[in-house]
């Protein structure tokens, strides 16, 4: 049982979450790109393109680790859940990426290709739960 304090503060994450949508796409974005980097190549073009323009939209204090940080909590999630039809899938992958990182507190290069299929497979697996839930409504 969620208490009434807590269920309030879930309901303003979600209700703010249309607004996160373009700061969980940019932090997705690192994340991914983090990811499919060579743990041994010194930083690739992708992740410095997803760098840039995590630093030109949010600041010079953003990088890799806030937002890994970010995309790991609650508020990118619901975000995540607002986007494209199209692009939630990768948004909740980038999610649980980012979640199973903290949590575990490993290095990209830590993950294994089994444990990063099996996040791949459980964010389109949620992205498909919202997907008929809307068919639902």
């Amino acid at each position: 049982m969620v208490s009434a304090a807590l269920q309030h503060k879930i309901d303003q994450q979600r209700a703010a979450a249309p607004l996160e949508l373009p700061k969980a796409r940019l932090c997705a974005r690192v994340v991914l790109a983090a990811l499919a980097e060579d743990p041994s190549a010194s930083g690739g073009a992708d992740l410095v393109a997803a760098l840039a323009a995590l630093k030109a939209d949010l600041g010079q204090r953003w990088s890799a680790v806030t937002a890994i940080q970010y995309m790991s909590g609650r508020q990118a999630e619901f975000a995540a859940e607002c986007g494209l039809p199209q692009e939630r899938a990768g948004l909740l992958w980038a999610h649980l990426v980012a979640k199973a990182l903290v949590d575990g507190a490993q290095p990209l290069g830590g993950l294994s290709s089994a444990h990063v299929n099996a996040l791949q497979g459980q964010a389109q697996m949620l992205a498909q739960g919202l997907f008929s839930e809307e068919k639902v409504q």
